[in-house]
């Protein structure tokens, strides 16, 4: 069985990594739909050899035309009993109720004045099969790379 395979599941925390481990390469993380775990700027660690979905674990997802973010891969509520499990994938930052309720009334003030305000919190895209969301990953998300130092 190799590493890949037999990897545990993902449970909040990354590794630090000071140089890429074989088949793995480096993503600078842009937006802010992965905090509080990435923040913007963070690189993270992909294994491109690990696309398998996982439920929970941290994915860089590659869409049309080239764009690429962090994602988390969820299995979705949205399926028939006896079909083979859909999946979804989406943000690691969540709001609450409330936080969403405040947005909207900030964006409601933001669209009185003539102003476009954009929505910072969570997205999620799906459903799609496992093979489909197979083709679409990068890899999984091992760690941080930080070379040749440590995270202040």
């Amino acid at each position: 069985m190799s590493a890949i395979t037999s990897r545990p599941q993902q449970h909040n925390t990354l590794n630090v990594y000071r140089a890429l481990p074989p088949h793995s390469i480096a993503f600078e993380v842009t937006d802010r739909h992965s905090l509080p775990f990435i923040e913007p700027g963070e690189v993270v660690v992909i294994d491109t050899e690990d696309r398998t979905p996982r439920v929970g674990d941290i994915y860089v997802i590659e869409w049309i035309g080239g764009r690429r973010n962090v994602c988390q891969a969820r299995h979705s509520a949205w399926q028939k009993a006896g079909e083979e499990p859909r999946w979804h994938v989406g943000s690691m930052r969540t709001t609450t109720p409330a936080e969403f309720q405040d947005w909207l009334a900030t964006a409601a003030e933001a669209n009185r004045k003539g102003m476009v305000p954009q929505w910072g919190g969570g997205w999620a895209e799906g459903p799609f099969s496992c093979d489909y969301l197979e083709s679409k990953l990068v890899g999984a998300v091992i760690g941080l790379y930080i070379p040749g130092g440590t995270k202040a």
